[in-house]
């Protein structure tokens, strides 16, 4: 038999938006850091920082899109099975 646990399954995609809601403030954080060291830094150490940081921030934003991508299926999961238990209940009552 298969069953899915629907306030677990709501429990998950809050979890990931709460993530993704942290995960966008330490973004804002580091990236006020950086800025404040790129006053005092100069030269091919900051060159290099810099695009260290623009990989790192790229890989960072693909992260959070794909939290987001998972909450998004999350919730339409939650809506199917939603769905699927109404119309499967509806079937029953109509042969009972």
């Amino acid at each position: 038999m298969f069953a899915v646990d629907l306030d677990l399954l709501d429990e998950t995609i809050a979890s990931l938006a709460r993530c993704a809601a942290a995960l966008d403030e330490r973004l804002d954080e580091v990236e006020r850091r950086v800025t404040e060291l790129h006053v005092v830094w100069s030269g091919a150490a900051t060159d290099a920082h810099a695009a260290a940081q623009t990989e790192w921030e790229t890989g960072f934003r693909e992260m959070c899109e794909a939290l987001a991508a998972m909450g998004t299926a999350g919730r339409l999961a939650h809506g199917n099975y939603v769905d699927a238990a109404s119309t499967n209940l509806r079937m029953w009552e109509q042969v009972s």
